[in-house]
C-alpha cells in the first residue's frame, strides 16, 4: 500500500512579523512539545517536582506575553494548543502540570473575548441528516454559534456521476453488500482540497486506529479537519490509498454507517477547543486525560435514603479532596480498565 499522504497544515497569515518573534514562538513552541520529557528529566535528578515544573511553566507564561506582541494572538493560540495535547503524559503529576498550565495560559493572557480562532471541519458522507442534530445542539450547537469552528456537511450523493445519484457498486470477486465508488469520493474531496489546506484526511473505519482522548487532543491543534464516513461494505480501497491520512475507529463494533462516528470524533474534539465550554477547567477532569477514569462524582442533598455523599468531600480540605478523588480513579481504573495503568505510571497513588 503506497505511504499515506500527510496535507501539510496552512502557513501562518502573519507574514510581515518580525523574525525575533517568530523564532521566539517556535522555541516556546518547541519547549512546550517536549514538555512530558522534560518532567522526567526534572524527576530523573531528583529535584522537587512540582516547585521546578511549576517555574518552568511560570516562564513559559512570561514568554508567552512576547509572543502576543511579536507573532500576533493567532500563533499564541497554537502554543496554547500544543499544551493541551500535552495532558496525555506518561505521568499523572505532569498531565495535571500540563492542564493547570493550559488553562492559565488562557486566563492570564488571552482572554477568550479578545479574539475568535476558528476551527473547519468538513464532512464526507452518504446520509448527513443522521448527525445534524449532533452538531446543532450542545457543546458543539454553542461552539458554532460563537463562531469557534465551523462544520460543513457534504452529501456524496450531490457528486454522483450518473442520473440516478447512486454511489455505490458491487464488489470486485463477488460476495454480499456494497461499496462505495471512488468517482463521488474523489470528486467531493478533491473540490475540498483545492478550497484550502487540511490537516488530516480521515476515514471512520471499524478496522482504524482506535480513536482515544490522546487522538482527540492532538486532533484539537488542527486548523482543518476532513472526515470521510462510509456505509455498506465501506469504501473503495484506492480511495484509502490515495486521499486518506488518517484511519479511527472508535470502538471494536459496527455501526450501519460512519456518521455517527464522525459525530463523536467532533464532540470529542469541539468540546476541547478554547471557549467551547463554559468551565474550561472542567475538561481537564475528564476521564482519560490523565491516563485514568474519572473518580466519582456528588451533588446535593448530602444524604438521600439514606446514601450520603462521602465525608471529605464536605469538609473543606482540598488537598484531602484531591487525594481522595486519586485514589478513587486508581480504584474505579484497576477494577474497569487495568490496561490503562498498563500505559502510564500513575499506578502508584502519590
Amino acid at each position: 500500500m503506497p505511504e499515506k499522504r500527510k496535507y501539510a497544515p496552512k502557513a501562518s497569515a502573519a507574514s510581515s512579523n518580525s523574525h525575533i518573534g517568530q523564532s521566539t514562538g517556535v522555541v516556546i513552541a518547541k519547549g512546550i512539545e517536549n514538555l512530558p520529557g522534560l518532567v522526567r528529566a526534572v524527576e530523573g535528578v531528583g529535584i522537587w517536582f512540582d516547585a521546578a515544573l511549576d517555574k518552568l511553566l511560570e516562564l513559559f507564561v512570561a514568554a508567552l506575553y512576547l509572543v502576543v506582541l511579536e507573532i500576533g494572538t493567532h500563533s499564541a493560540w497554537k502554543i496554547v494548543r500544543i499544551v493541551d495535547a500535552c495532558k496525555y503524559t506518561s505521568n499523572f503529576s505532569a498531565s495535571r502540570q500540563c492542564s493547570r498550565s493550559s488553562f492559565v495560559l488562557r486566563r492570564r493572557v488571552l482572554p477568550s473575548s479578545s479574539f475568535v480562532i476558528s476551527m473547519r471541519i468538513d464532512v464526507v458522507c452518504p446520509i448527513p441528516h443522521v448527525i445534524t442534530s449532533c452538531l446543532e445542539t450542545g457543546i458543539v450547537g454553542r461552539a458554532r454559534e460563537r463562531g469557534l469552528v465551523q462544520i460543513a456537511l457534504h452529501n456524496l450523493h450531490d457528486y454522483a456521476d450518473n442520473r440516478f445519484g447512486h454511489i455505490d457498486d458491487e464488489p470486485y470477486g463477488g460476495g454480499a453488500g456494497m461499496v462505495i465508488r471512488c468517482e463521488p469520493v474523489f470528486a467531493c474531496i478533491e473540490r475540498l482540497l483545492a478550497e484550502r489546506r487540511y490537516d488530516e484526511v480521515i476515514y471512520l473505519t471499524a478496522d482504524g486506529e482506535q480513536f482515544t482522548q490522546a487522538i482527540a487532543n492532538k486532533l484539537s491543534l488542527a486548523e482543518s479537519l476532513i472526515l470521510l464516513a462510509g456505509r455498506y461494505k465501506g469504501v473503495d480501497q484506492r480511495i484509502r490509498d490515495a486521499l486518506v491520512t488518517r484511519e479511527l475507529s472508535i470502538g471494536d463494533y459496527v455501526l450501519s454507517g460512519g456518521e455517527l462516528a464522525a459525530a463523536v470524533v467532533i464532540d470529542a474534539v469541539v468540546r476541547l477547543l478554547p471557549g467551547a465550554m463554559s468551565d474550561a477547567e472542567s475538561a481537564l477532569d475528564d476521564s482519560f486525560q490523565d491516563g485514568l477514569l474519572a473518580a466519582p462524582v456528588y451533588t446535593r442533598p448530602a444524604v438521600f435514603r439514606g446514601m450520603e455523599v462521602p465525608a471529605v468531600l464536605r469538609s473543606g480540605d482540598h488537598d484531602a479532596v484531591r487525594r481522595w478523588r486519586l485514589e478513587q480513579a486508581l480504584q474505579r481504573t484497576r477494577s474497569r480498565r487495568p490496561d490503562l495503568l498498563s500505559r502510564t505510571d500513575t499506578g502508584k497513588a502519590p
